[in-house]
Parts: C-alpha cells; structure tokens; sequence
C-alpha cells in the first residue's frame, strides 16, 4: 500500500502536466501549423519565431489585448467582413486567392466588381506590393486601415500560398 501511494500522486502529476503542456501550446504562436504562411496568417510570427512588424492601420498596435494578425482583421477564413476595432467599424476585404483573382483596385481596400482590361491580378509581386506598400495591382492605394507589413520574401511567399489554399 505504502508503494501505490506516491505511484498514484507521480501519475496525477504527470497528467497535470501534459494537460498543462497542451494548454500552453495550444495558446501559443509556436504551436504546429501545416506551413510558414499558416503561422503568420494566425499569429503574425514566423517559423522562426519572428513576429512579423508593421506600421500604419487603425489598430493602433493592438487588438483587444492581442497583436495584429491576418486574421484578426480578414478572418480564420480570410472572407473579411465588418468588425469593431478601437471603437470604430472596418470592413475588411475577402482575401482569399479566389477574390483577389481579376481585382483591379479601388478606393477602401475593395474590388471595384469589374475584370482589368489589362488582365491585372493578384501575383506574388502585386501581392507584396498590397502587404508592403499597401497598393492594388493597378495602383490604387488601399484603406489606410490596412497595416504595411515589414516581412522578408520568404515569409511573403509563405503566406501568399497559404492564402491560396483558403477556401
């Protein structure tokens, strides 16, 4: 009897433990995703632990007591829609590669609805340039909602074929 005591507090221990553990990891920006770009969509920090800085956007830094995220603002879907931030209302585009194919550009960060002539759409290239510098691929600029994102090319690949595989 004497033995199955502290047998039965190390196992106790030892599943406190494990759930304790997957508590932590299930909160954290190192938890496992299924690529790079998956990582920095949901938690703005790359596989190397890097949190992914930005300037601009409405957010002012946070977003109720969380960093800025991708989807914090488009979505877990990348469909966008209207949320509260900082007590004013934005309306964040669709993101997914679906909706981004044939987008000419437009005032606020929106599809103007109708195909580029010149056949202008979402390439890895207009892509960065949306991130980075916060332009259409025709140009026009986005809503100064949007943050402009500081990330390397890698991590803007990563993440421009994550966003290809939103459904």
């Amino acid at each position: 009897m004497i033995f199955r005591i502290p047998l039965l507090r190390s196992i106790l221990i030892l599943v406190a433990a494990v759930f304790l553990l997957a508590a932590c990891v299930a909160n954290s920006p190192f938890r496992w995703f299924a690529s790079n770009g998956e990582r920095i969509y949901y938690t703005g920090v790359n596989e190397n632990g890097r949190r992914i800085t930005y300037s601009g956007g409405s957010s002012g830094g946070m977003m109720m007591n969380r960093r800025l995220t991708c989807a914090a603002c488009h979505g877990e879907d990348g469909k966008g829609g209207p949320h509260i931030m900082h007590m004013t209302t934005m309306d964040a585009p669709d993101i997914r590669y679906s909706a981004l194919k044939g987008q000419t550009g437009a005032d606020d960060h929106e599809s103007t609805g109708h195909d580029d002539e010149h056949g202008s759409e979402y390439s890895i290239e207009t892509f960065t340039e949306a991130v980075v510098e916060g332009r259409h691929p025709d140009g026009a600029r986005l809503s100064r909602d949007m943050p402009r994102w500081s990330m390397g090319e890698q991590d803007l690949a990563d993440l421009f074929e994550f966003i290809k595989t939103l459904p």
